[in-house]
């Protein structure tokens, strides 16, 4: 590339924005402090459910729900008993939150129930099978299978490693070959993108020690994942699945001596990157977690550390890299050029974009790029490029800069490093190309498509 995207970045637009951060929100009328309950989103709204209040110590049975501008206690027409120790997840097939067990209908009473929110009510889900009553498992729904799946847990008198799946209206255990370890207050998120349920970390019943590996179930068997990096060993930690960016992110915990106040994230086939962000909620173990799929959040409420918590924070996590096309093209002899990118335009990595469908004794590329598609030096875009005698075609966007491109047989590739600079993060620049032919309809050449590209991770 000619030129340095972190001058033009400040030159043209200032400062660009850091795309992720925590946000503490505060509500008056939030929950009172609390902690290890469950939370889910159910396409709407947060329900948030159950859990323990400090003192005095008392089992909840208290179903709330948060929308992003304010919390509110919901009044349901069937109830269910309070419970802790439990998860929430969304089965979206039928559109409906799920749950099981937990500690309950007393503080230190263990359940093998199964209850499904509908949006008004509680509803007892009776099944002929079950797993054992348990608490501390973990949950999520796989909903290319549409299974509810859940592992471990402890029950009253072990911490069994059996994998169970739900369909719906009956409860089964899974038979895979390969299993993790027996955990407790594990992470486990469905990865949408790849049809993965991720497990991560816990902590190891018999030696009391948190865990740090990673595993990934098929529906068939577990695996083992080697990501080349990995959080610390850690259990109870707060997890969601970000749909849009196609991630898993999980927050806090407790790795067997502190609080923990990082933040990371799972993605690209099993890669684990810590995020360079501030730290969210201090209190950061058994909070209540969900990802709100509308607003694009990561939400967490409460939780405990030197106190119990009631505070709400908001994750946005920083925009994926992006690639799309935009207006008209306009042909050469052989066509519309076409544009697209091989490589995203990441942070840190190599960014391509192919252009094809050229002309063979093309040989070059006039490369405009800039950062608007919709003005440019006071003209509306697109703009006619009639006034130069290229009659048919429009440029699409901004030319702040025009170089050169080298061509052959047919394609050309350009090539550049994205610099590792956080402060590109979310920056947007677009390109188009005018490929010369004197053989076009009009006698000059065609153009490509625009592309839009957006730096992220």
């Amino acid at each position: 590339m000619k030129i340095s995207l972190v001058l033009l970045c400040a030159a043209v637009t200032g400062p660009c924005a850091l795309g992720q951060s925590w946000t503490l929100r505060p509500y008056p009328n939030a929950p009172t402090p609390r902690r290890a309950g469950a939370m889910a989103y159910d396409g709407t709204r947060m329900i948030l459910h159950g859990g323990l209040y400090a003192s005095p110590s008392q089992l909840l049975d208290e179903t709330w729900s948060y929308n992003g501008n304010q919390w509110l206690l919901l009044t349901p027409t069937t109830t269910s008993p309070g419970r802790w120790g439990h998860r929430l997840v969304r089965d979206t097939t039928r559109n409906r939150l799920i749950t099981f067990g937990g500690r309950s209908p007393t503080i230190v009473g263990l359940a093998r129930d199964t209850y499904a929110w509908s949006g008004n009510g509680w509803t007892a889900i009776p099944t002929t099978n079950f797993p054992a009553s348990r608490y501390l498992y973990g949950m999520c729904y796989d909903q290319a299978r549409d299974r509810v799946v859940l592992f471990g847990g402890s029950t009253s008198n072990a911490s069994p490693n059996d994998t169970w799946e739900f369909d719906g209206l009956n409860w089964a255990r899974a038979l895979p070959t390969n299993s993790p370890p027996s955990r407790e207050e594990m992470v486990l998120e469905y990865d949408a993108q790849r049809g993965r349920s991720v497990l991560f970390g816990g902590r190891d019943p018999v030696s009391n020690q948190p865990l740090g590996d990673t595993w990934e179930f098929d529906g068939v068997d577990w695996t083992a994942a080697q990501p080349a990096t990995s959080p610390t060993a850690r259990h109870r930690c707060a997890a969601g699945y970000d749909a849009t960016r196609q991630r898993l992110v999980i927050y806090g915990g407790f790795d067997g001596s502190s609080l923990l106040t990082e933040t990371w994230e799972y993605y690209a086939g099993g890669t684990w990157t810590q995020v360079s962000v501030g730290p969210g909620t201090t209190l950061s173990t058994e909070t209540y977690a969900a990802f709100d799929t509308t607003r694009n959040v990561f939400v967490t409420f409460g939780g405990v550390g030197s106190s119990f918590s009631n505070e709400t924070w908001e994750y946005a996590g920083a925009p994926t890299a992006r690639f799309t096309t935009l207006g008209q093209g306009c042909p050469t002899s052989v066509g519309t050029p076409t544009i697209e990118a091989i490589t995203l335009p990441q942070l840190g990595g190599n960014f391509e974009v192919a252009f094809g469908n050229l002309p063979a004794s093309t040989g070059f590329l006039l490369i405009a790029q800039g950062f608007s598609s919709t003005t440019w030096n006071g003209n509306p875009l697109p703009y006619d490029l009639a006034t130069f005698g290229i009659t048919g075609c429009s440029l699409e966007v901004a030319a702040d800069t025009l170089f050169g491109l080298g061509a052959a047989a047919g394609g050309a590739t350009l090539s550049f490093a994205v610099p590792n600079d956080p402060s590109l993060m979310s920056f947007v620049y677009y390109m188009q190309a005018f490929a010369p032919d004197s053989a076009a309809g009009n006698g000059f050449g065609g153009m490509s498509l625009g592309g839009r590209a957006q730096l992220g991770t």
